[in-house]
């Protein structure tokens, strides 16, 4: 869910209307399913990410990819370290995966997840990729729903502090060219065709996020974790605790045999928050590819 980053300001107090609106769905009939963990206290985590491109700045917009490293600032695990691929589609492509397996010396560090990005938007019958025409009112089309933001391949090396991803790689700057991708993915230049190895790449854009994490819900008395996220311009306003350029609240859970009654239950849920939490931003409209997968561009 897409959040009003005016409310969030003051995030406690934000955090806390929430969640209480959350509980009163606790003595609704109709989520007799649900409970809202409001005893668990969550944790805080902040981070910094930068986004590499290609000279050509299309990365996204033709190759359907984002580049990112990520790092963790405070939190649990300070300087954890990450560096995914986003490969994204409008529809549904699994089980037709890209390549995008480990090199060798790299393989222990890695993982990869396909996962659906749902949202509740403006016009769920309109695809949200790479326009955001999603984003946008359709009253003709029907009301505002949940639709796929993106299916998303995301390949991933990553390390704890100590672990020797995080202790090599310190700087989104050490990733100069496209060889410093293949070197861990070393498929991927190819069958994209992105170019010569030597071929540069730039830190296009960065963002700070500061997370709440670990928000328990039930369903069904299963544990799905939820957290909110705060997007910021620079390091010092995430300190600061000024106006975030963008928020979110989500959950996440594994599709398994059986995981239908739970995407059920998923979709009543944010309807009923996309419907009566005031802090919710239905839209936004009018936004760019970019903007709606939470990216800002360094000016």
């Amino acid at each position: 869910m897409n959040l009003k980053t005016a409310s969030f300001t003051d995030r406690t107090a934000a955090i806390a209307a929430f969640r209480a609106k959350l509980e009163e769905l606790e003595d609704n009939s109709n989520f007799s399913w649900f409970n809202h963990k409001n005893g668990t206290a969550g944790r805080e985590v902040t981070t910094f990410a930068g986004y590499l491109d290609l000279p050509t700045g299309d990365l996204l917009s033709k190759h359907q990819m984002q580049w990112r490293y990520r790092r963790q600032l405070t939190g649990n695990k300070p300087n954890k370290t990450d560096f995914v691929i986003k490969y994204k589609e409008a529809n549904s492509f699994f089980p037709n995966l890209k390549p995008m397996t480990a090199s060798p010396a790299w393989a222990d560090a890695w993982s990869c997840k396909v996962e659906d990005n749902l949202k509740f938007v403006q016009c769920p019958t309109k695809p949200c990729f790479p326009d955001g025409a999603c984003y946008r009112a359709c009253p003709a089309d029907g009301p505002p729903g949940i639709g796929l933001e993106a299916q998303e391949q995301a390949p991933k090396i990553k390390g704890n502090p100590g672990d020797a991803f995080a202790e090599q790689f310190t700087s989104v700057n050490q990733f100069k060219t496209i060889a410093d991708v293949t070197a861990f993915f070393p498929d991927v230049a190819s069958f994209f065709e992105l170019g010569d190895a030597s071929t540069a790449l730039s830190v296009s854009k960065k963002q700070y996020r500061w997370i709440f994490e670990k928000v328990d819900l039930e369903f069904d008395e299963v544990k799905v974790e939820s957290n909110f996220q705060l997007w910021y311009n620079s390091e010092e306003d995430l300190k600061n605790g000024a106006e975030p350029y963008k928020g979110e609240w989500s959950f996440a859970f594994d599709i398994e045999a059986g995981s239908e009654t739970k995407t059920e239950q998923a979709d009543q849920l944010l309807n009923w928050i996309g419907t009566m939490i005031p802090s919710v931003l239905v839209g936004p409209a009018g936004v760019t590819a970019e903007e709606a997968q939470g990216v800002q561009v360094v000016v």
